[in-house]
């Protein structure tokens, strides 16, 4: 054992001196072989997940974040995505709309709707994304509407600027719009300020909403609602009771439904 243990050294000794390295190719105790390269087993790199911003896993996972109860919000469909939505005051009217992603910077919506008072009401928006950030997204949206009161047919125009974000550990979203809208019905017309605020709260299955509007004008209105959203990335049903206010008349109080469908 000894003349073993004196001969491996001096093996070593002089692998080293010509610039070699005894590397063991095999099981232990089998015997060195001299003058090979070291083996080294190349390290597979190890992917990096990315991870997703939270304003964007919030927009996946909501069928229906585009919008609150009524109003958009700052978050637009992404190129290729589309969705349905149908919203009701019950025993007042409904509406329907759907939305497409054109890019990932416009979305183009229509919608369609029939109420007692409001014999009908047609109408095109479009949202346009300015900046779209982790925890923020910036966007102006613009719609017209064209619908009859009593068979007087009028037009009406919005603009609105609004900014979303995520509060409380992005545990709520808040969306605040401000803006025109412009009415105009048998050569009369005027422009009216508008402020619109909405909140969405948590990020489970059940999610209280609120949300509220104020046009301000002789043919202003005020908008209320608070309710639950309830659903996921798929799918999305808001349900609540909401309160409105048209030209400072009594205002109608209403259990209100909304469906929204993203495939």
């Amino acid at each position: 054992m000894g003349l073993g243990i004196v001969f491996g050294l001096v093996a070593a000794a002089a692998a080293h001196a010509e610039g070699r390295v005894a590397v063991l190719d095999g099981p232990p105790g089998m015997t060195p072989i001299v003058g090979e390269e070291p083996r080294v087993d190349r390290l597979q790199p190890v992917p990096v997940v990315e991870a997703v911003p939270p304003l964007a896993a919030i927009a996946d996972g909501d069928a229906t974040s585009d919008r609150a109860f009524g109003r958009s919000t700052a978050i637009g469909l992404q190129q290729g995505q589309f969705d349905f939505s149908m919203r009701t005051a019950v025993e007042h009217g409904s509406m329907i709309s759907v939305a497409a992603g054109l890019t990932n910077k416009v979305e183009l919506s229509a919608d369609a709707g029939y109420a007692r008072h409001v014999a009908d009401d047609y109408g095109v928006g479009l949202k346009l994304s300015v900046l779209r950030r982790a925890t923020y997204a910036l966007a102006i949206d613009v719609s017209v509407h064209s619908t009859s009161e009593e068979s007087v047919r009028s037009s009406l125009a919005s603009v609105d600027v609004k900014v979303t974000t995520c509060a409380l550990g992005c545990n709520m979203l808040v969306t605040a719009g401000l803006g025109f809208t412009a009415t105009s019905s048998d050569s009369v017309g005027q422009t009216m300020p508008t402020f619109e605020l909405s909140m969405i709260f948590g990020t489970g299955v059940v999610r209280p909403i609120i949300e509220g509007l104020a046009i301000y004008g002789d043919s202003g209105a005020n908008f209320a609602f608070g309710g639950l959203r309830i659903g996921g990335k798929h799918v999305g049903i808001d349900l609540g009771a909401g309160v409105l206010e048209v030209s400072y008349r009594d205002a109608a109080v209403g259990m209100m439904v909304g469906l929204g469908v993203r495939p």
